[in-house]
């Protein structure tokens, strides 16, 4: 509302429909001083004096009072003891010697400073954007100060705040309710009633005043100068704390200047701001954006160095990561340390600027504005580089950390690849908290802010579902530890080892490449882990399936399990084995599973050397199996007492070998021979070692057969054919 109302036929109509109300004197070329009726015949004189004395002998208490009445004569009697002694202190600057304040002045401007807060905190200010509100709210309280002067000096009846309804009766009124009052004849209320639209205990001056203080005091400060002297009026407030730099005070060199300075310094020239407010706005602007260019010329330049010392990282290799860490750690400090200083300079320009030059108006709102934009801006540029910095500093001090076991190493890898996810979760979730602050400061309400936020939700929701779905299944792999770093594991189609697990993907080592799986879709494949941990000692697995195609009986089948369970048994590197029989459609299938305590858990070298080991000597075991078992023939004319003793001849065949040991001797009867089926054991360490030994073996067997005359009889096959008769 414009206070020109004030002073138009909006003032007859309020004043009559707010029966009892002071009437307003309309202004005129030739205004009637003489009717006006002085303050000191004021019905609520009485009271505002109990308030002045009061607050002049005790400045502790609340402005704000349990009726608009009470508040209203409190913040006018304290604005006006803050202005008198703000214009005193000032005029006694030739009191004492010196530039700056003594500590006796600088107590008592501690004091009015502290009234005159207290005054403001009457002000419902809420609809003025955060970063500017307290200083809006400084000019509006003593824009509100000059037009009560107004209206209490210019009216032309008794101005009865306390008609209709007795004192005591106002003071207990419900404050749970919202209640609005208006001092008569003007658009000047009160309320109970915040911006928020929730009701507090007391009453303050309401939302649309307290906004439109500046634009009703342009209407009446003009007739300021008329108003009769008394201990109440301050007509140069308002102009005095806007035109001077300080606060309410300026300081003691500034008061000094001669009269002439002060005549050529407090001319406005822009935006209603003085030559001196100008001119030392400039040069804090100039100095500023100087610095500015410097520190972004620096972090271009360092940044540029990053982008050629960052490249792809030897996950297995401790010298590759450590030397990595090292650099670029340092590099993100060197840029942490050189933004630091210009956020802090950046809060101070805007101090200065705001509250010791005292900038007013639209440059103050403007100005204010530009410095949260960038104040908030360095300042998620700056987390994000600190928490880098930070996460990179830590993992080169892990790095560094003298771990002798396996275990300790994996361990220390592993909490190594949850830094920088942390870090950067952490630098994304501060970034989004500054954003969201500056929205607040910059005048939008929790609900716009709510409801711009949909906008990017929807764009997310859009194009970057993957990326999100990739970022929740990662958080879940880390949380319920389906991988770990440096297992070796089978995702999909891809066996290795697991070499990093970062927020939207994993990568795996596996015998030739590396492979990049997403979180979501590692998430939702079948994951095969191989490796376990006994104790404290971690373990990475092994497992082989081996296809026998022979024929094997089941002697043979527990002979080659058992040798399979003793030579792994055998072997340092298997802290656990387990060795089985399946069956996979028309054959068999051995099933081996290890445990290997080996030096890096997460290279493929040694693990590939101990797969081919076990691979190999499993192999050559159902190699050795299968001819442990041999059939010799002999004719159906041999002698059946030569026949009864062979089974003996064989055994004595075979121990004629330490390191064979006979098992049986079994006859079969075919068509054309008898059959007798040899098995025996071998107790070879090495498969050369056995074929040496059945090499022998068939030679003493041949020998055998020459001393006893017997030959070996070869399979015939026996051709009927018939002849078609005609």
């Amino acid at each position: 509302m414009l206070f020109s109302g004030l002073i138009s036929s909006a003032w007859s109509l309020a004043a009559s429909a707010n029966a009892g109300g002071a009437k307003q004197i309309v202004p005129s070329a030739e205004p009637h001083r003489n009717v006006y009726i002085p303050i000191a015949e004021q019905p609520f004189y009485n009271e505002l004096e109990r308030s002045y004395n009061i607050w002049t002998d005790n400045p502790i208490g609340e402005v704000i009072g349990n009726t608009a009445q009470e508040t209203l004569l409190n913040f006018y009697a304290v604005m006006a003891i803050v202005g008198n002694r703000a214009d005193e202190i000032s005029q006694s600057y030739k009191d004492s010697p010196g530039l700056f304040w003594n500590e006796e002045t600088k107590h008592e401007i501690e004091n009015i400073e502290h009234l005159f807060e207290v005054a403001v905190k009457a002000l419902d200010a809420s609809q003025f954007p955060e970063s500017v509100r307290e200083h809006l709210a400084d000019e509006s309280a003593i824009e509100i100060k000059h037009l009560l002067d107004y209206v209490f000096y210019t009216s032309i009846e008794p101005i009865k705040l306390f008609e209709g309804e007795a004192k005591q009766d106002i003071a207990s009124k419900s404050l749970d309710k919202a209640f609005i009052w208006r001092l008569p004849g003007t658009p000047i209320s009160l309320t109970n009633r915040l911006g928020t639209n929730d009701t507090g205990f007391g009453y303050l001056f309401s939302a649309e005043t307290t906004k439109n203080a500046s634009q009703m005091y342009k209407e009446i400060y003009p007739r300021l100068a008329e108003m009769t002297d008394s201990k109440y009026k301050t007509p140069t407030f308002y102009k005095d704390f806007i035109h001077t730099p300080g606060h309410l005070v300026p300081p003691k060199w500034y008061v000094s200047i001669p009269t002439w300075g002060h005549d050529f310094l407090e001319q406005e020239v822009l935006g209603g701001e003085t030559i001196f407010q100008t001119i030392f706005g400039l040069i804090a602007l100039i100095t500023y954006g100087f610095a500015l260019s410097i520190v972004g010329t620096y972090s271009l330049k360092k940044f540029a160095a990053l982008a050629a010392k960052e490249r792809p990282i030897d996950h297995s290799s401790e010298n590759g990561l450590l030397n990595s860490s090292t650099n670029l750690a340092s590099t993100y400090w060197k840029i942490s340390l050189s933004i630091a200083p210009i956020v802090v300079l950046t809060k101070f320009v805007e101090i200065f600027i705001d509250d010791y030059l005292n900038f007013t108006g639209a440059p103050l709102i403007i100005i204010t504005f530009l410095f949260e934009i960038i104040y908030f801006s360095l300042l998620v540029f700056l987390t994000y580089i600190t928490l880098e910095a930070i996460g990179r500093s830590l993992r080169h001090r892990m790095h560094r950390l003298d771990n002798k076991s396996s275990s300790q190493i994996l361990a220390r890898r592993r909490q190594i690849s949850l830094i920088m996810p942390v870090c950067r979760t952490l630098a994304v979730a501060s970034g989004v908290g500054l954003i969201y602050r500056l929205l607040l400061m910059l005048g939008l309400s929790p609900s716009a802010v709510l409801a711009l936020s949909a906008v990017p939700g929807l764009a997310i929701g859009l194009g970057a579902s993957k990326l999100l779905g990739n970022l929740f299944a990662g958080l879940s792999i880390q949380a319920d530890q389906h991988l770990r770093i440096g297992e070796l594991c089978r995702v999909g189609d891809a066996t290795g080892f697991v070499r990093k697990i970062g927020l939207r993907s994993i990568e795996i080592q596996t015998q030739d490449s590396v492979i990049t799986i997403p979180n979501a879709a590692a998430d939702e494949n079948t994951i095969q882990n191989y490796s376990k941990q006994l104790g404290n000692q971690e373990c990475q697995g092994l497992s082989l399936n081996i296809d026998i195609t022979d024929k094997l009986t089941t002697l043979q089948i527990s002979e080659l399990i058992q040798l399979t369970r003793s030579y792994l048994t055998s072997q340092q590197a298997f802290v656990s084995s387990f060795v089985s029989i399946n069956r996979k459609e028309a054959y068999l299938v051995l099933d081996i599973y290890c445990l290997l305590k080996t030096k890096d858990l997460d290279t493929w070298p040694e693990y590939i050397e101990l797969r081919e080991a076990v691979l190999k000597r499993t192999l050559q075991y159902i190699d050795q199996v299968r001819l442990s078992r041999q059939i010799l023939r002999l004719g159906l004319r041999t002698p059946a007492d030569l026949i009864e003793k062979f089974p003996s001849i064989l055994e004595e065949i075979v121990q004629e070998d330490p390191m064979l040991k006979f098992n049986a001797a079994h006859l079969r009867i075919s068509d054309d021979c008898y059959n007798f089926i040899l098995c025996y054991k071998a107790q070879h360490d090495t498969h050369r070692g056995f074929m040496h030994a059945l090499n022998h073996l068939n030679e003493r067997i041949i020998r055998k057969y020459e001393e006893l005359s017997l030959q070996i009889p070869y399979p015939t096959t026996k051709f009927i054919s018939t002849v078609n008769e005609s």
